[in-house]
């Protein structure tokens, strides 16, 4: 039975390799893509948003959900929800990486990379049209007085380059697929469990994806998952119960969203360089 000082001892080995990451993903130079290589063809479609930087955001973005993690580890505190919340955000961000990196066939890899960009412009859209707090008139915006008239004109020509861009990229799609993060956990989980061995993350990557979506959420379920002390019952028939955080269930969070992270890595670096593969 794993203990757990040997699940911490276990996230404790992906340190050395966070520390490394640390000062890549600080190098922007490391995103780009070596001529002639699979990604970099790949990223001829859509240059503005190609999916090289798709892939590398994804990761960046993991890397620090790990390192946050990481940093309640290394303060001995534990939280039996929030934690959880980062955790999932690692493995999405995880998994989106890998999704879109992993197809050998360079068209399945692009039409990814635009799934992706569309969905960046549409969340950058709405929450840009919810600051400026436009409505719409025909072709025009209208915008109240929250923001400064320089910045809402500003804003207001932003958000047409940006519906532009998107309009681009839904002509460039070649299907009907959208982004639905549960699928991509689930495929980003094959491809990973391929490429490290670990067979078990085809089942237990999608498992942990909506156990680390009811901490995410706030519904409180996966609290009963932790060490739970309970106290008396009380005349109501109820009984109070103290929850701590399990650090085997933490480190099998960890763990598994890390595999997904270093198999979206291994495959960014093969199809970054070299000559074209896909």
């Amino acid at each position: 039975m794993t203990t757990e000082r040997d699940a911490i001892e276990k996230v404790r080995t992906t340190f050395a390799m966070l520390d490394e990451h640390r000062a890549r993903w600080g190098d922007v130079t490391q995103s780009v893509p070596e001529p002639g290589s699979a990604l970099d063809l790949d990223d001829r479609t859509w240059p503005s948003l190609p999916l090289s930087q798709m892939g590398w955001q994804g990761m960046v973005c993991a890397w620090d959900h790990f390192d946050l993690a990481r940093f309640t580890i290394d303060h001995e505190r534990g939280f039996p929800t929030a934690v959880y919340s980062v955790l999932r955000g690692a493995l999405l961000a995880s998994s989106q990486a890998l999704w879109a990196l992993g197809p050998d066939d360079s068209a399945t890899r692009v039409e990814r990379g635009l799934i992706l960009a569309q969905e960046w412009y549409r969340r950058r859209i709405q929450w840009q049209e919810s600051l400026t707090t436009t409505a719409r008139q025909g072709a025009l915006y209208v915008a109240t007085d929250v923001m400064a008239p320089e910045d809402v004109g500003r804003s207001v020509l932003q958000l047409k380059e940006l519906e532009k861009d998107l309009a681009s990229v839904e002509e460039l799609r070649s299907t009907r697929e959208q982004m639905e993060a549960t699928r991509c956990v689930k495929i980003a989980a094959e491809f990973a469990a391929v490429r490290t061995g670990a067979s078990a993350l085809t089942s237990s990557a999608p498992r942990e994806w909506q156990r680390l979506g009811g901490d995410a959420h706030g519904l409180g379920w996966p609290l009963m998952m932790q060490t739970t002390t309970w106290g008396e019952r009380g005349a109501d028939g109820l009984t109070a119960a103290t929850v701590t955080v399990d650090l085997v269930t933490l480190a099998n969070s960890y763990l598994c969203a890390w595999l997904v992270y270093t198999a979206a890595v291994g495959r960014f670096n093969e199809i970054r360089a070299g000559a074209t593969t896909g």
